[in-house]
């Protein structure tokens, strides 16, 4: 299911959200060899950019440029068939981590479901379950999906591979996205 367009998220312009496309592929695969050991493939991210999951781009407009699209800094791959929508891989580049880019791509995409969801239906129409996998091992990515109202609801045992060979599990979170 594909959500509305996205827009600039401010005023000035200066953050994007903006649908990819295999034409933005190499800079996705740049940013996944940086930030993660073990991270996917080119054969990966081409066919989910050719699938029907959806992936955004987080562009920061740089000074005194027109680009429209200037720097790719981070990205959201996602699934929405309601009243659930699974994360798939949320990744920021490292020169921009912990600057809070991936609380605006998490926030922009829970701002997109709830206006997904139909008011005065039953409780599970006016729900969305938006789940993910985190390792276990990244407390950064675990307290900021808790701060965001994530609840971890089970885990998945050597779910995700190591450099090294050995394997690291993941926790499952899901949050549960009402009307307000």
């Amino acid at each position: 299911m594909l959500l509305p367009s996205t827009d600039s998220l401010n005023n000035s312009g200066s953050l994007q959200i903006n649908r990819l496309g295999p034409n933005d592929l190499s800079k996705c695969i740049t940013i996944e060899r940086q930030a993660y050991p073990i991270g996917w493939s080119q054969e990966v991210f081409l066919s989910v950019l050719q699938s029907d999951c959806e992936t955004w781009g987080l562009f920061v407009k740089q000074n005194n440029t027109t680009e429209k699209n200037d720097n790719l800094v981070g990205y959201l791959v996602f699934s929405c068939l309601p009243p659930v929508a699974h994360i798939y891989n949320l990744c920021i580049s490292p020169d921009y981590q912990r600057s809070g880019y991936a609380k605006i791509l998490l926030t922009h995409l829970i701002e997109r479901l709830k206006g997904l969801i139909e008011p005065n239906n039953s409780d599970n129409a006016n729900t969305f379950h938006l789940q993910l996998e985190v390792r276990s091992k990244n407390e950064a990515a675990k307290k900021l999906y808790e701060s965001l109202g994530f609840e971890a609801y089970g885990e998945r045992s050597q779910y995700y591979r190591e450099p090294d060979g050995s394997f690291d599990d993941a926790y499952l979170y899901q949050l549960e996205i009402k009307t307000d």
